[in-house]
């Protein structure tokens, strides 16, 4: 025997069909979705409460970084004023130059000079040597004299060139310090 639907029973079947599908989405699906989003903006605003204190974080190192870079390039100077620091700088050069077996032919110091917030002074200097001496020198100078910007280099082959060839290095360069410590 075989049963045959009618119209009536299919409705029915369906209806049953779509209350159930309907009742596992507003129960089962639904549900799970809003939690499924709630946990996802929850992430994006521990994420951008993460990127906040990294930002606050970096903002804080730069500042120390700032502010550490700023005493390193004032170091002692920072106590003196601008006229001053001529006689100290040149003692350096002059220091410095005999530690690496050169001879210092001339230190001028030039005009006392402000720039963007720094106060500074030109200097000239003839300095005489074998290369390998004045490379050092300069390496020295690097590390030792941050502070010290070269505006101007000339090497030149000196005229009192025996046996050990001797070279003749004309710098023009300032020494700068914060205007304000």
């Amino acid at each position: 025997m075989s049963y045959k639907f009618q119209e009536r029973d299919r409705l029915l079947a369906g209806g049953i069909v779509l209350l159930l599908v309907t009742a596992m989405l507003v129960y089962g699906v639904l549900p799970a979705f809003k939690s499924w989003r709630a946990l996802g903006q929850q992430r994006d605003l521990l994420v951008l409460n993460t990127r906040g204190q990294d930002m606050q974080l970096l903002l804080q190192q730069a500042t120390a970084q700032k502010k550490s870079l700023r005493q390193q390039l004032d170091g002692v100077l920072a106590q003196q004023p601008p006229e001053q620091l001529a006689p100290q700088v040149m003692s350096g050069f002059e220091r410095m130059a005999e530690q690496h077996k050169l001879s210092l032919l001339r230190v001028a110091p030039g005009e006392v000079t402000d720039y963007a917030g720094f106060s500074g002074v030109a200097f000239n200097l003839d300095i005489q040597g074998r290369y390998a001496d004045i490379f050092q020198w300069l390496r020295a100078i690097q590390t030792e004299m941050p502070y010290l910007v070269l505006r101007g280099l000339t090497l030149s082959a000196s005229a009192e060139s025996g046996s050990d060839p001797q070279l003749q290095l004309q710098i023009d360069a300032s020494v700068y310090r914060s205007a304000a410590p």
